[in-house]
Formats: structure tokens, sequence, C-alpha cells
């Protein structure tokens, strides 16, 4: 009895499968069917990938826990042959290799030579005394005095520029006689245009600039000289020619009576 029942219920569900399987559309299956087939390669592609990854990422890490290892042992041989030494002493060594240990002697290096100082002057007429002296900074202003310049043409200059001489200038001492406003070279030769020599201003400057009142500093670019002026209290024609002299011998030797 329970034999027929199965069979009965068997045939029942066989007629219903088959009732379904007429109602599918064969096209509706084949692309059923296609697209398990893509999954499934899809997923495998996928899996592949997956395992080539993990497969390269296990053998990445166990390359690097290799070399790890081989950096550890390399290190610890060379701690272990590598000892601290220390460094022997020079004497030590100096004495061990038979090195002269003679003192050497270092000559004392000379010291640069001071700024020039420049005697006073022995001139004549003019005396460098108490009276002539002065304050050499006294009335002078640098800033101004360096605006006023004409770099290019003769200009006065500071006594201590003078000394200092920065230009390495050759330095020459001129003379002017106040008496007959001559200005003589140092072989008393009289030099005409003494603008072109000493500048418009340097003849009534004198004092300025420097410790004396009869004397003066000009640089002449356009010659390449450094120059001292010396004022002189007499004339040219007295002291270089002795003009006057020569006229009171005469007029003595006139006064003169005869034996």
């Amino acid at each position: 009895m329970a034999t027929e029942v199965v069979v009965e219920e068997v045939a029942n569900n066989l007629e219903e499968a088959s009732r379904v399987v007429r109602h599918l559309n064969p096209r509706a299956l084949g692309y059923g069917a296609g697209g398990i087939c893509i999954g499934i390669g899809i997923g495998f592609l996928l899996g592949q990938r997956w395992r080539k990854e993990q497969s390269r990422r296990e053998a990445f890490q166990e390359s690097e826990k290799e070399i790890e290892e081989i950096r550890e042992h390399f290190f610890a041989q060379r701690a272990e042959k590598v000892e601290p030494t220390l460094k022997p002493d020079l004497d030590e060594v100096v004495q061990e290799r038979g090195y002269s240990t003679m003192e050497v002697e270092t000559e004392e290096r000379p010291l640069p030579p001071p700024v020039p100082v420049y005697p006073p002057s022995t001139t004549p007429g003019v005396p460098r005394t108490e009276g002539a002296s002065k304050d050499k900074y006294d009335g002078w202003n640098y800033p101004f005095e360096l605006s006023q310049r004409n770099w290019r043409a003769p200009h006065i200059i500071h006594q201590d520029e003078f000394a200092s001489n920065e230009n390495d200038f050759p330095q020459t001492t001129y003379t002017f006689y106040e008496g007959d406003n001559i200005l003589a070279d140092t072989d008393e030769s009289i030099l005409e245009n003494p603008e072109s020599h000493v500048g418009p201003k340097a003849l009534h400057s004198f004092g300025h600039g420097t410790d004396d009142f009869n004397i003066v500093y000009v640089r002449n670019p356009q010659l390449g000289l450094d120059i001292e002026v010396i004022r002189h209290t007499g004339t040219y024609a007295e002291e270089v020619q002795g003009l006057e002299r020569e006229h009171e011998s005469e007029t003595e030797s006139e006064e003169t009576p005869e034996a």
C-alpha cells in the first residue's frame, strides 16, 4: 500500500516537472547556462590571481626574514672580530721608532711697520712751535669733506690720510712763500699755475686737517702725488734768490769809509 502511494506521488511530480520544462524558453536556458559559465570562469581567474598574490606575499616575507637573519649574523661576526683599540701615545710611538725629539726653534714673525710719522718741518721761517700747533681734528668733518671732494682733481686731505698713504702715492713737499705768493718745489724751482698742483683752496686753508697752522696736505690724483705744503713767512726773493741780502751788503759796503 505504501509503495503504491510513493509511486503515485513520483508520477505526479514527474508530470509537474515535465509541464514546467515544456514552458521554459530554450533561449533563456541558453543565456542562463552561458552566464553561469562566465561567472565560473571569472571566479576561477580571480581565485588564481589571489592565490598568486598570496604566494608572492608569502615568498617576500620569507625572503625578508632570511635577509634580516643574514644581516644579524654578519654584524654579530663583525662585532666578535673587531675589538676596541686605543691609540698609542705620540711620545711612545716616537721613542719606539727612534724619531728625533729635537725641538725646532721658530723665529718670531716681525710685526708690520707702524704708520709713518713725519718729523716736524725744519724749514726756516716755519717754526713748529706751540704757537703754531693745533688739534688736527679741529674744524674737520669727514662726511662733509668727502662730499665736497672732486676725486679727479687736487683736493685737501687730512694729516692722517697723508700718513697712511692708502693709495701708495709718492710723497713730496712744496713750500709756499707767503711774502710774494710763490709756490716752490723741493728743488726751489717755481711752480707755475699753483692751482693745477694743489687745487684752488689749499693755499688759503693752512692748518685745516693738520696739527700745524702752517701746513696743509693735498692729494693730486692727476699727478699721482700726496703733497705736504708748508707756508713760509718770508719771500721767495729773499730766502731763495737772496736779492734783499745782496742789496743790503752793497749798501753796507758803500757806507763803509775807506781807511
